[in-house]
């Protein structure tokens, strides 16, 4: 019985579903201002948490994998980024594809109702190995699900980035300044969508 209560009351306070999509493709081993892409990557992790979220991360090059399922332990998702590595193609349809299926499989039957916003925030640098229809084709399914994706390039400026996140009502910010914590501050994370405030 006590299990079912912690269940539900888990049930009452997230009201959002995200899954962070990372680019661990060959192409963000190259630098910029001295440092990998991957590098800034990795480090912009910590500055995604929102209250009231629980997270999964998948990341995607040759293929696309599931790295960690459904969680609201933030700290474990950042502890399992530290040890990512960039290598292969950038399969970013697959990357797409992947991160739909979990939310229409493992996170409908893990304790979440329709109610519960569902995102994905995608970090890339933009420069995929797979056609653009492939993705967008995915895309379009994510919409038609009523899954937001907010993307955030890395290292260049994206035009297919920016279409991605116009398409399905995300935001869409660039790192060209690789400032990672003015970034992430302008994406306010910690308010946006959940209606959070200070009085929870």
């Amino acid at each position: 019985m006590n299990e079912i209560i912690k269940k539900s009351t888990s049930i009452l306070q997230v009201k959002e579903r995200c899954i962070l999509l990372l680019d661990c493709s060959a192409s963000m081993n190259e630098k910029v201002d001295n440092k990998k892409k991957i590098d800034i990557l990795i480090d912009a992790i910590p500055c995604l948490k929102t209250p009231y979220s629980n997270y999964a991360l998948i990341v995607f090059n040759d293929d696309a994998k599931i790295i960690r399922y459904v969680t609201n332990k933030f700290g474990n998702i950042i502890s399992i980024s530290q040890g990512l590595i960039a290598f292969g193609e950038t399969r970013m349809d697959l990357g797409l594809s992947t991160s739909f299926d979990l939310f229409n499989s493992y996170y409908e039957m893990v304790y979440y109702n329709d109610s519960n916003r569902k995102r994905i925030i995608l970090l890339s640098d933009g420069c995929p190995s797979c056609s653009e229809d492939s993705i967008i084709k995915e895309v379009k399914k994510c919409k038609k699900s009523g899954i937001t994706i907010d993307t955030i390039a890395i290292g260049y400026n994206s035009s297919l980035l920016q279409t991605i996140s116009e398409m399905t009502e995300g935001i869409y910010k660039e790192s060209k300044d690789f400032d990672i914590e003015k970034v992430f501050k302008e994406l306010k994370y910690e308010t946006r969508y959940i209606g959070y405030d200070n009085n929870h």
